[in-house]
């Protein structure tokens, strides 16, 4: 089911994930609130992941984005 994907590939990734957004942007709470996007991104664009890729490298360009997204809002 798309729960249990969607479950287990938030635990499998939430401490890695996470490390690398608080390194990338240098702030606990911007990266906590870019993790939670990029996992709400991941859920409204599942669609568009193409199942038998590695989903590792999709998941961290969706949360690279997010993270970019959220620097250039925070310099406005």
């Amino acid at each position: 089911g798309r729960h249990d994907s969607f479950g287990e590939l938030a635990r499998r990734y939430e401490r890695e994930l996470f490390g690398y957004l608080r390194r990338y942007l240098g702030d606990d709470d911007l990266a906590a609130d870019v993790f939670q996007n990029t996992f709400t991104q991941v859920w409204v664009k599942i669609g568009q992941y193409e199942p038998g890729r590695p989903g590792r490298p999709w998941l961290y360009a969706v949360a690279t984005n997010q993270a970019i997204d959220a620097l250039r809002r925070r310099r406005r």
